[in-house]
Order: C-alpha cells, then structure tokens, then sequence
C-alpha cells in the first residue's frame, strides 16, 4: 500500500512539475475591489490547494470529534459487558474450559 501511495505521490509531483515548466505565465488576481501584484500562476494554484486543504479540515473536524466520542462510549460499553460475563476457569490439565464442555454436549 505505501508503494502505491508514492506511485501516485511522484505521478502528481511529476505533473505539477510539468505543469509549472509550460505555465511560467504571471497572473494578477482580483477579487472584488482588491488585486494583486503580478505573480506566477502556480503560485495561485499552491494557495487556493492548500485553502481547501484547510477548509475541508475544519469542517471535518466536528464529525471527527463526534465519532471519537461515540468510540469512547462503545468501548465503555464494551469493557462493562466484558466485566458482566462470567469468566470460568481453564482446567491446568486439558487447558479447557466448561464452556468448551458445553459445546461439544450440544452439537
């Protein structure tokens, strides 16, 4: 799986790449009544990756948030009823417990 995960990782570096060489073009941006100075348009493309990179963070960590919590409160749950069951002893012996008895009585 890391294999493939630096596979794609080098193919998209390798297009970035390529993609800076044939766009050395300088933009302006303007937003409303504001605009920049002239810089590369890579640059642009950079910041406006990396804004969304952070947006879509932000707005995923309250779901994050809530599915930790909910995994606290299974895992809770989870040691209770662990604590609820009855444990019966193996025999030192056959290294077996009444509940393998049980089974084999049954089927």
């Amino acid at each position: 799986m890391m294999i493939l995960q630096t596979i794609i990782l080098l193919v998209a570096s390798l297009l970035a790449v390529m993609f800076t060489l044939q766009n050395p073009n300088h933009v302006q941006m303007r937003f409303m009544a504001w605009q920049t100075a002239q810089f590369p348009l890579i640059a642009l493309i950079i910041i406006s990756v990396l804004l969304g990179v952070i947006v879509a963070a932000v707005l995923n960590l309250k779901n994050t948030w809530t599915l930790n919590r909910k995994i606290r409160e299974l895992q809770t749950e989870l040691g209770e009823t662990r604590k609820s069951i009855p444990v019966k002893e193996a025999d030192p012996d056959t290294n077996r417990t009444s509940y393998d008895d049980e089974d084999e009585a049954e089927a």
